[in-house]
């Protein structure tokens, strides 16, 4: 990074320094490129966890909105169930058909719009 760059800097031009003041220097430039190493440390494993909770968050989501899109699909097929069998369709009235088509045709819509919005 651009910290580490700059201590080594200093750490050259403080060799070009008296003996006396060259060795105070590294000494304190050493320090700082230790703390320095241990606040990189620090800043990787936030970014490491910050990443690892994103990563949780989005997962339980997607698990959230797949749940929805199934219930949504099972009330489609629930309201569609009067329809699918022959034999019950004969016995229903045109009303009730009409009214089993509305509520399919409604589900469908909530479930394509969802889908859609997600």
């Amino acid at each position: 990074s651009i910290a580490r760059m700059f201590m080594a800097t200093k750490l050259v031009e403080a060799k070009r320094f008296t003996p006396e003041l060259s060795k105070e220097a590294q000494t304190k430039l050493k320090a700082f490129q230790s703390d320095l190493e241990t606040h990189t440390k620090r800043l990787n494993e936030l970014k490491k966890a910050t990443a690892e909770r994103k990563k949780a968050v989005t997962v339980r989501e997607a698990e959230h909105e797949v749940k929805k899109a199934e219930e949504l699909g099972k009330a489609v097929a629930e309201a569609a169930k009067a329809l699918m069998d022959d034999e019950k369709l004969t016995q229903l009235s045109s009303e009730e058909i009409r009214a089993a088509s509305e509520a399919t045709i409604k589900a469908e819509q909530a479930a394509s719009n969802h889908l859609t919005e997600t």
